[in-house]
This record gives C-alpha cells, structure tokens and sequence, in this order.
C-alpha cells in the first residue's frame, strides 16, 4: 500500500449487503464511516486492515441487521450504532481497545455482546437501551461511566471481573437485572446506580462500602438491607419506595441518613446508629408497617414527617423524659407513641 484512506460516505446506489472493500487504488481503507440513516443497509462486513469505525458510522441505520468486523478494528467510536434498532448480531474482535460513548445507545433488539479484555473503559451510555440479556465486564475495565446500562431492560446477569470505579445511573432502570455482584473493595454506590431495578432481590453489600448515594435503591425488591460496619453515609432517596424491604441493619459507621431515604419501604424495626445527630425529614414516611424504633440520644433535631404515616407503637430512646419532650415537640404524631426512656441499642434490639 503507498498509505492509508478513509472512507466517508457513499453516494451511490447501496446494495443491502455492504462489503467494505480492503483498498481503493492503491491506499489501504483504514477507516470506515458516513453510512448514518441508510435504511437500504441489512448487513455489513468490515476487513481487518480498517481500524477505526467512525463516529456515528452507521447511526439511525434502522434496517441494519448483522455487522461483521475481522480481527484487526481497535477502535468502535461515540454513536457508531447508536439507534440501530434493528441491529441483532455483532460479534468485536479482541483486537478492539477502545469502545466510544453511546456507540451502541437504543440496539434495542441486540441481545448478545462481549466486551474484549483490552477495553479499560465503559463510556456514558455506551450499551443503554440495548436488549442484552448478561454481559460480563472484563477484568482491564477499570471504569464504567454515567448510564452505560442505562434502560437495558432484558439485562438479567452482570458478571465484573475487575475493580472498575462507578459512575451515575450505571444500571438504572434495568427492570429485569436479578444477578451483580460488586467487588468487595467498592467503597461507593453512586447516585442512581440501580434505581427502578424492581428485580433486584438479592444483593451483597460490599465489605468496605462507606458511601451510598441519591436514589441508589430506589425502588428495588430487596426483602432486607444489611449494611457492612464501614458505611458513613446514606443520601437522600437511597432506599425509597422500595416496598419489600422488611429488615434493615445500620452499621454504628454511619453518621449521616438523607430526605426520604426509608420512604415508602416496607420495615417494621430499626435501630438507628449511635452517631447519628438528625433523623432527616420524610426519612420513615409512609413506612406503614414501622412499629418500633431505637433513637440514640444524640439525635438532636427530627425533620418534617419523619414519621408521618407510620405505625409507630414504641420508641426506645437513649436520653430522658425531659430530652425526649423537647426533642419531639413540634411533632404531634410522635405525642401517641409509647417511649422508652434510657434505653440502650442492645435494649432495644432485644425488645424490638
């Protein structure tokens, strides 16, 4: 070859079946793009001298079926596929380094794809909206952005490997997502992370997990929460609406439980950790089956509707008579509850 060319587009004619040809003249095709909404597009078969496929390559393609690449692509770029809803066969050589952001966005018919292990890097939205039924995310990934499982709706298994760090909305909306597990040195769980994952029954908490954001579980089907001894803190949402949630342990770490974090939930008993300084507002609301609580007595202030809508019969309280009074006297629905005065966690663990 006397060097290297791109291709950019195509005027003419296109057959449905596009072959990518290896050489034009006398330059070595390299790179392959400017295919975008040519619904006429069933399949396409890329050789092995091209190493880039382009950004938005084949995007809006809505016929485009089956592509086939040789070994010897390295990079897939941003929006390469994206809305290829048609698109249901793919298979990525391992000699592929680099996967673009959104590159495979809305292939809501692709059921099937394997990350190759030289990819170090999930991009935002890389395999939302896809129809992909597992995937397994290799060991070299070491990141996986914002949404980049965003609305994959069939997902149903997720294997890691690696120890990738974890943005927003990582698996948000994934409705059908039974299988993770996090590795164990996970010290975050981002916001929004596995938000409306209603199936999502069984989940390990990572032992050195200190931090568990916005809207993390909102809306999950967890039957309990046991949180490791190394969680400080809890923000707001995390937990809420999350109706099958019936136990939850606090680990005496955490300091800090945002707005509406149990809301909605389905807990009849808590004890709250020794550290906490403010039950947040909203924090119990509508926990109809909430009985009993333990309020450590460095609780200092009780937001708006802690506790509305519950059915709160005891609290088991760490201060005094006195303490308490002043505690809960802007809260009238807290003026029907039988307290416990003086109480400890173990106390209260064991009567609750």
């Amino acid at each position: 070859y006397e060097g290297t060319v791109e291709i950019t587009g195509y005027n003419g004619t296109m057959e449905p079946n596009v072959v990518i040809p290896e050489k034009i003249g006398k330059y070595r095709v390299s790179q392959v793009g400017g295919f975008s909404g040519r619904d006429e597009i069933l399949s396409m078969t890329v050789p092995g001298c091209v190493e880039v496929f382009s950004s938005r390559a084949v995007e809006e393609c809505k016929s485009l079926k089956k592509i086939s690449f040789a070994e010897g692509i390295k990079t897939i770029s941003a929006g390469a596929f994206n809305n290829c809803t048609s698109l249901e066969e793919i298979l990525i050589p391992d000699s592929v380094e680099f996967i673009g952001i959104s590159a495979f966005y809305g292939c809501k018919r692709l059921k099937k794809i394997s990350i190759p292990s030289k990819v170090n890097k999930i991009g935002s939205n890389t395999f939302a909206g896809t129809g992909i039924l597992d995937i397994i995310v290799p060991a070299n990934v070491q990141e996986i952005e914002y949404c980049a499982f965003l609305g994959c709706e069939k997902l149903k298994t997720v294997q890691i490997q690696g120890k990738p760090i974890f943005g927003t909305s990582v698996f948000s909306q994934c409705t059908s997502l039974e299988s993770i597990e996090l590795p164990d040195d996970t010290e975050k769980i981002n916001k929004g992370m596995f938000c409306d994952c209603n199936a999502l029954k069984n989940f390990k908490f990572p032992s050195k997990l200190k931090y568990i954001g916005d809207s993390a579980f909102m809306r999950v089907a967890f039957a309990e929460v046991k949180l490791p001894e190394s969680v400080v803190r809890i923000d707001d949402y995390a937990f809420y609406g999350s109706e099958s949630i019936k136990n939850v342990t606090l680990p005496q770490t955490l300091t800090y439980i945002g707005k509406a974090a149990f809301e909605g939930t389905g807990i009849t008993k808590v004890v709250l950790p020794e550290r906490l300084t403010d039950i947040a507002e909203k924090m119990f609301l509508e926990c109809r089956k909430l009985e009993s609580i333990y309020i450590p007595k460095a609780v200092q202030t009780i937001g708006k509707e802690a506790f509305k809508d519950c059915s709160l019969r005891d609290v088991y309280y760490g201060g005094n008579e006195e303490q308490w009074k002043q505690l809960v006297r802007d809260h009238e629905e807290l003026n029907y509850i039988t307290p416990h005065y003086n109480s400890s966690a173990l106390l209260a663990t064991l009567s609750l």
